[in-house]
């Protein structure tokens, strides 16, 4: 999902044209004639449900290929429902996940795509200027783009000591007495807890995300004295998030990127494990190079501070259209301040450290 977020904040959303999903259905003729129209408070909601599930099978299920299997079947079936009922072209443009995803990174490009009659075509665009050319129509949009950024911000935090020992030391501070000395049965009264805890951080975190992009919303409101609502502000500017969402994206998984490229052909070569190479390679015989923590450090400072410049530009060219001239500059002090903090943010979790288990 990473490689293609990047592919098509480079190249345009490619994505729409070559979703699997979306051909296999068109060759099986599934939702050329939808049954009912798309109910607008339905809005994007289908895809921000399954962003979420996407992020809770990342982070909390079990490592069994049998379940993943299972999940992928399930999304594959609720997929094919929702295209059966309310037209495939419709389902994949409002509600499938990865399509929703990658047309918000591919608004980073300096192409666009579009369908006609005649096919597909391909025009130029200034980069970035996708993230101002409209605002999302609705809430649920703005939730999916901030739980891009809170999704990877909570896998950078929850295994941490400090995510940790928010729940632990506090409790066992407050609750002391009903255990007294046995550790062991503090161990059972608060472990479940823990459970909940660290997975109802995920649920909450693109609310948390919500509400302070709210309240900075809110501030602008009040210091430019603008008609628009506090909803209305949040939808335009939501897109100016999306490039602080991708480039920390990237910033927590590229050295993932650098160990698992290496080894993809040798997993297509014997996809079940079993012995195969059916593209003839060499086994590996040797680990990959060691990696810098310096260099590591200081690539993904670059480029979480590469995200926040472009989201102050996107934010800056938003308001120039929103606001009058003497009041844009300051217009974007609440948005310069929530920008930095989610930068702070993003360099405070890379440095965490992990919590023992």
């Amino acid at each position: 999902m990473l490689c293609g977020a990047v592919a098509t904040a480079l190249i345009g959303d490619v994505f729409q044209i070559i979703h699997p999903f979306a051909a296999l259905l068109r060759w099986a003729r599934v939702g050329d004639r939808p049954r009912r129209p798309y109910p607008d408070r339905m809005a994007a909601w289908p895809a921000f449900v399954c962003y979420m599930a996407l992020a809770w099978l990342e982070l909390m299920a079990p490592p069994d290929p049998s379940f993943l299997v299972g999940a992928l079947l399930a999304y594959a079936a609720f997929t094919t429902a929702g295209a059966a009922v309310f037209g495939r072209e419709t389902w994949f443009q409002r509600a499938e996940l990865f399509g929703m995803f990658f047309r918000m990174t591919g608004k980073l490009a300096s192409v666009a795509y579009r369908n006609d009659a005649s096919g597909w075509h391909a025009r130029r665009r200034p980069v970035l200027s996708g993230l101002i050319e409209g605002p999302p129509p609705h809430i649920s949009q703005l939730l999916f783009v901030l739980f891009m950024l809170a999704a990877t911000t909570y896998d950078g935090v929850w295994q941490t000591s400090f995510w940790a020992g928010l729940y632990w030391t506090h409790l066992l501070g407050w609750l002391g007495p009903l255990w007294g000395d046995d550790m062991a049965r503090a161990q059972a009264i608060l472990g479940p807890g823990y459970w909940v805890w660290q997975r109802g951080g995920l649920i909450a975190a693109p609310f948390v995300y919500l509400a302070i992009y709210w309240g900075a919303m809110a501030a602008m409101g009040a210091m430019t004295r603008s008609a628009l609502r506090v909803r209305d502000l949040a939808l335009r500017f939501a897109w100016s998030v999306t490039p602080i969402a991708l480039a920390y994206m990237l910033a927590h998984s590229w050295t993932l990127l650098l160990t698992e490229i290496p080894v993809i052909p040798f997993l297509v070569t014997d996809p079940l494990g079993i012995g195969w190479n059916l593209l003839g390679l060499e086994r590996l015989s040797a680990e990959p190079d060691s990696l810098s923590i310096g260099q590591i450090w200081h690539f993904e400072v670059a480029l979480i501070l590469g995200g926040h410049v472009a989201s102050v530009y996107a934010a800056h060219m938003i308001a120039r259209k929103v606001f009058t001239t003497e009041r844009v500059w300051l217009s974007e002090l609440p948005l310069l301040v929530l920008m930095i903090g989610y930068t702070f943010v993003g360099l405070a979790v890379l440095a965490l450290p992990l919590a023992l288990h």
